[in-house]
């Protein structure tokens, strides 16, 4: 019982919060989304595996991607990245280009939000 109570005192009890918010707003968007691959499962979980929205996984290169929204899940990508040291993002995650557009910040902590971007 006590184990129960200190996980559900602990404030990351809910850690698919932001990404629940980070889907209620994807969900709005008639753009090709793309996210990191466990930022992708996640959101099939979150949709109760339904195709109500598509999201696909990053490209190895992204200097073509046009018209779409860029999903970067900075707590994900870090957890990836302990997880893999050798794990390799492309270049865009860590330095977004110029002509990406913020659209969205979800989450209150700089090193676990989830950004959204427009690539135009």
């Amino acid at each position: 019982i006590s184990s129960v109570a200190f996980v559900f005192l602990r404030g990351d009890n809910d850690r698919l919060k932001d990404l629940r918010l980070a889907y209620d707003y994807i969900k709005t968007l008639d753009k090709p989304v793309y996210a990191d691959d466990r930022s992708v499962k996640a959101f099939s979980y979150i949709n109760k595996y339904s195709d109500s929205i598509k999201v696909s996984e990053y490209p190895k290169d992204m200097s073509g991607i046009r018209d779409s929204y860029i999903v970067i899940n900075k707590r994900m990508i870090k957890g990836l990245k302990d997880a893999n040291k050798n794990r390799i993002f492309p270049d865009e995650i860590e330095n977004p280009p110029k002509k990406w557009v913020l659209v969205n910040e979800i989450g209150s902590n700089d090193e676990d939000k989830i950004i959204i971007y427009y690539a135009q």
